[in-house]
């Protein structure tokens, strides 16, 4: 027995490809057509891509340089928060989906991609889903008293990876992010 009604418009089959696209900037509010926008660089020597796509009820992007999705978060803005005077951006929560969810280092990249999409776009307000996968250099942390153990390690941002972050964000700003 089948649950849809017969006489029920599909807006699949009724949606027309041509009218969406000529819609402008309207058809991003429909399902279709789905905004995407692909772009490679080289970063410290690694070929680093950024695909971004913007949906309906949130905007993805992937960021990699493994050719892999990575670690997958969901940001979101906190609407609870109240803004302060001095509180250009609002703040941002982080949620991990898939991959380390103590890692700080692609919390900061969803948090600060986010809080540009809501500095640029006023008004913004879909999450962002974030598939990041980039190359570490990482340093070992100066350790004073005991050594840690090897459970427990400790690393500090070299200034390649400083760098990284500072050309992945205009990476973001060249695919059309913000």
């Amino acid at each position: 027995m089948s649950r849809h009604a017969p006489d029920a418009p599909d807006a699949c089959v009724n949606a027309s490809p041509a009218s969406a696209l000529s819609a402008g900037p309207a058809a991003l509010d429909s399902a279709f057509p789905v905004k995407t926008a692909q772009t490679s660089a080289e970063i410290n020597a690694h070929s680093t891509t950024a695909i971004y796509t913007e949906f309906a009820n949130r905007l993805f992007l992937t960021i990699t340089q493994y050719n892999k999705i990575g670690t997958l978060m969901e940001a979101t803005l906190d609407a609870t928060a109240t803004p302060t005077l001095t509180q250009t951006t609002p703040p941002v929560s982080v949620r991990t989906l898939l991959g380390p969810p103590h890692d700080p280092l692609p919390q900061v990249y969803a948090t600060q991609i986010l809080q540009n999409i809501h500095a640029t776009r006023n008004g913004e307000r879909r999450p962002l889903l974030l598939a990041i996968a980039l190359r570490r250099s990482r340093k070992p942390a100066e350790t004073v008293g005991e050594p840690e153990s090897d459970q427990d390690e400790s690393f500090e941002l070299s200034a390649e990876d400083r760098d990284t972050f500072r050309a992945v964000m205009e990476l973001c700003k060249d695919v059309g992010v913000w």
